[in-house]
This record gives C-alpha cells, structure tokens and sequence, in this order.
C-alpha cells in the first residue's frame, strides 16, 4: 500500500475510534439532561444535523485503489 493510502487508512481509523468516543459522550450527556430533566432544569441543545459518512468515502477510495480491477 502506498503511502498515501496508509495515511487514508490511519485516518479513518482515527475517526471511527472517535465516533465511538462521541457515542459514549453523548450518552452521558443524555443522562446528564435526564438527570437535569428530574431537578426541573431544562437545557436546550441545538440538533445534530446528518452529513456526508466520511469514513465510508475514504474505505471506497482505499478499496478501488487496492482490490484489482478485472477486464471484462
């Protein structure tokens, strides 16, 4: 594998392991508001919009670039 794509793959290996730790985080954070929720404090937190899977257009890119194209 060439460089570059090592660096595709380190990379993409970084965001899935913070995505998990977003995913911790954020299930603490809702307990947190639920907890708050009891003490009759609300907090208002803006909506996490949906973006383009990055991880998933870099694991495309990785895989055309390795697994050998067959003529047919």
């Amino acid at each position: 594998m060439n460089e570059s794509l090592s660096l595709l793959q380190q990379a993409n290996n970084e965001i899935k392991s913070l995505r998990r730790q977003n995913e911790l985080m954020s299930a603490r954070l809702n307990m947190f508001d639920s907890i708050q929720l009891l003490l009759r404090t609300s907090l208002n937190y803006p909506n996490q919009g949906m973006s383009e899977d990055l991880c998933w257009k870099i694991d495309q890119h990785i895989n055309d670039e390795t697994i050998p194209k067959t003529e047919g």
